[in-house]
């Protein structure tokens, strides 16, 4: 029986938060042991869809573009060429780590990662600008960016393997915005 399944009939059943799965165990935590996703927003796909086969496979398939599109921004506000863009895109989505751990919840876990990254990418830009034009454009947009992925990346996967995901982006990220504000 899915999570998806359960959590499906707990919120539109029961009219509950999916706390618990009543089918394990005379009821074991279901959102306490961090595989349900279900603060996720592309989890309600399945959510909504009863855990069948199609939600997953809409599911998977929006995470795998979602991720793309990611890189892509990525890596054309980085080099601002569109066939470079186009390769480094196309080639992302084969890397081995969606074959190796497929049919698990920590594929999801690199859904919205490009998406931090592209925000630090962005308050880098806006260091960037203000010394260059002596001007002070506050960075809110790349700020709130950062902070809605960082969410998203939190609740999109499995918690442990999200945890150093999150601590390698920002840590990446910082170090760039560090890099650029030392500049002169």
């Amino acid at each position: 029986l899915p999570y998806s399944r359960v959590q499906h009939e707990s919120v539109f059943t029961h009219g509950e938060f999916p706390l618990w799965n009543r089918y394990n165990s005379a009821g074991l935590p279901l959102f306490g042991q961090g595989q349900s996703q279900f603060l996720d927003p592309l989890h309600w796909i399945v959510v909504v869809g009863e855990g069948n086969g199609w939600a997953w496979d809409l599911k998977f398939l929006l995470s795998k573009l979602i991720f793309l599109a990611g890189i892509g921004a990525c890596v054309f506000l980085m080099t601002g060429n569109r066939v470079v863009t186009v390769a480094v895109t196309t080639s992302a989505a084969f890397i081995g780590f969606f074959y190796f751990r497929f049919n698990h919840p920590v594929y999801f876990n690199l859904t919205y990662a490009p998406w931090v990254f592209y925000g630090y990418l962005q308050l880098v830009r806006v260091i960037e600008l203000n010394r260059k034009s002596g001007s002070h454009i506050w960075p809110a947009l790349p700020l709130v960016g950062i902070f809605l992925a960082s969410v998203l990346n939190l609740f999109g996967g499995t918690p442990k393997e999200s945890s150093i995901l999150f601590a390698a982006l920002h840590l990446a990220g910082l170090t760039g915005v560090v890099i650029a504000s030392l500049e002169s």
